[in-house]
């Protein structure tokens, strides 16, 4: 698999923007498997500075 960086110009934390992307892919997220979105950018924000996560710092989501 090629991993490749890229830069996210729309809003992951839009509950819209998240179903749309949904939509075109044909996703469906399912809440038993515990497939919840991260709708509250506040909260991100706080996530963040509590991992002291930087621009220059590689995320990686396990399970995505």
């Amino acid at each position: 698999m090629k991993i490749t960086e890229q830069k996210m110009s729309f809003n992951l934390t839009s509950p819209r923007i998240v179903s749309q992307l949904l939509a075109k892919y044909n996703l469906v997220a399912k809440k038993q498997l515990g497939q919840n979105f991260l709708t509250d950018a506040n909260i991100l924000r706080k996530i963040v500075a509590a991992a002291e996560v930087s621009s220059s710092d590689l995320a990686l989501e396990i399970g995505a």
